[in-house]
């Protein structure tokens, strides 16, 4: 991942549910 923020990266990960 290349210029992502942190809110972009937890954005990008698969959430529980």
């Amino acid at each position: 991942m290349v210029r992502l923020g942190p809110a972009m990266v937890l954005e990008c990960q698969p959430r529980p549910g």
